[in-house]
């Protein structure tokens, strides 16, 4: 984006920049928005984050369609998948899933809290899915086994066929802060798996 506003902008060509997130307070972006035609917002946060002075050319975009790409998994890609590492997963329990890096901003360890809280709650069985953020898949797995809860946990890194891990939910967690809007959301809803969700940057809109 910055590269192409500056070119543009010399050039006389038309820009269109895409925020998908927060806007940061990076010196360069607010630049890079500045030179830029137009700008498309994913939400109403995140448009609202916008500067004053680049807020009057930015228009809402909303995409509220999460379209299911559905694939045939082969023997081969079977280990890049969800479906084998759940099958293990109790199947007399209420499943509760948190979908997200690990990081602060997803609030991971929010969610482990309540696992915490839950622990004793032995008809429940909790998915957590992600990627190293602020923590380490280590990280994550140390503190599930610090406070006793590991027995109660299935961690996993993100997997190709996401909706293998929806299809086995009974309710989504979404516990981040400051979210665009919430894809983890709205593919949930796809799925037709509840979702409880912090109330907070994008998370609003989606849910209403």
């Amino acid at each position: 984006h910055l590269i192409w506003s500056l070119a543009c902008k010399i050039s006389g060509r038309v820009h269109i920049w895409h925020q998908r997130t927060k806007v940061s307070g990076s010196r360069a972006f607010l630049i890079g928005m500045f030179l830029a035609t137009k700008i498309l917002c994913i939400s109403k946060y995140v448009q609202s984050a916008l500067p004053r002075h680049v807020r009057f050319k930015s228009y809402l975009l909303v995409n509220p369609i999460v379209k299911r790409n559905v694939m045939t998994i082969s023997q081969s890609d079977e280990k890049k998948t969800g479906t084998k590492l759940l099958s293990s997963m109790p199947k007399d329990k209420f499943i509760v899933g948190f979908i997200g890096a690990f990081n602060n901003q997803k609030r991971i360890i929010d969610f482990l809290k309540i696992v915490q809280k839950m622990k004793n709650d032995d008809d429940k069985h909790f998915i957590i899915v992600g990627k190293e953020g602020n923590f380490s898949m280590f990280d994550v797995k140390e503190i599930l086994i610090d406070r006793e809860i590991n027995e109660s946990v299935t961690v996993i890194p993100f997997v190709n066929d996401i909706y293998s891990i929806y299809n086995v939910l009974n309710i989504l967690v979404a516990p981040a802060i400051d979210e665009a809007s919430g894809r983890v959301l709205l593919e949930a809803m796809f799925e037709g798996v509840p979702v409880l969700a912090s109330k907070s940057g994008g998370h609003q809109e989606i849910i209403k």
